[in-house]
C-alpha cells in the first residue's frame, strides 16, 4: 500500500495576555491582539507491506510501515521566511521510521474459541529520542463464535512509552512521563451467510 500526501489548511486564531502582581503593589499585564493566520501542511507519503499465513488452526499476520516524517512540510500561506523556516527545523528534527505488528490467533481444536495475542512497535520520528519514547503495544485476547452465527471477541492492549513535555518553551521547565495505555475491546458481530 501506498498512502500519498495529505495537505491540511490549518487556519488559526489566537490571543497572548498575561498578568501579573506581586506582593510590593507592583504587577504589570501583557496583551497582544488577537491574530489570525492560515497555512497549509502536507503529511509524509507512507508505504505499507503485509502479510497472513494460516495452518493447522494458526493464523499469522504481520505489517511494515515506512514513514520519513522528514517529508512533512509547510506548502502555502505562511510567508516565504517563515515557511522556509519552519521546513527547514523539520528537517533538522524528525526522521524516518519503520513501524511494525506482528499478531498470531490459534483456534483450540474441537471448540470455537480462538486466543490472540500481538505485538505493535512505533519508532519515535525524533531524531535524537532514544529507544524508550519508542511506542510498544502488547495485546491479548479470546473469542468464540455461538451458534454459528454471533461472533464474540474480548481483547486486552497495554502501551507503554517515555515522554516529556515543556512549559514555557523548550527545556526551560520541563517533565518527564512513564506513560502506560491500557485498553479494553469487546466487539460482537451477526455472521450472514
Amino acid at each position: 500500500m501506498i498512502k500519498s500526501p495529505t495537505v491540511f489548511t490549518v487556519k488559526e486564531k489566537y490571543t497572548v495576555s498575561g498578568e501579573s502582581y506581586f506582593e510590593n503593589n507592583s504587577g504589570f499585564d501583557v496583551s497582544y491582539p488577537t491574530s489570525k493566520i492560515e497555512y497549509d501542511i502536507s503529511s509524509p507519503m507512507e508505504m505499507s507491506t503485509g502479510f497472513g499465513y494460516r495452518f493447522l488452526g494458526v493464523a499469522l499476520s504481520g505489517q511494515l510501515n515506512y514513514i520519513d516524517y522528514t517529508q512533512i512540510e509547510f506548502s502555502d500561506g505562511l510567508d516565504i521566511t517563515s515557511r522556509s523556516r519552519n521546513n527547514k527545523e523539520i528537517k533538522d528534527t524528525f526522521r524516518s521510521v519503520v513501524n511494525y505488528s506482528l499478531g498470531v490467533e490459534y483456534k483450540i481444536p474441537f471448540t470455537s474459541l480462538f486466543a490472540r495475542a500481538g505485538y505493535m512497535y512505533k519508532p519515535s520520528p525524533f531524531l535524537n529520542d532514544s529507544k524508550s519514547f519508542d511506542r510498544k503495544f502488547a495485546s491479548f485476547g479470546i473469542g468464540f463464535v455461538a451458534a454459528d452465527v454471533l461472533k464474540i471477541d474480548f481483547g486486552y492492549q497495554h502501551g507503554y512509552w517515555k515522554n516529556f513535555g515543556d512549559n514555557y518553551g523548550s527545556n526551560e521547565s520541563r517533565t518527564y512521563q512513564d506513560v502506560t495505555n491500557n485498553s479494553f475491546l469487546f466487539t460482537l458481530s451477526y455472521i450472514i451467510e
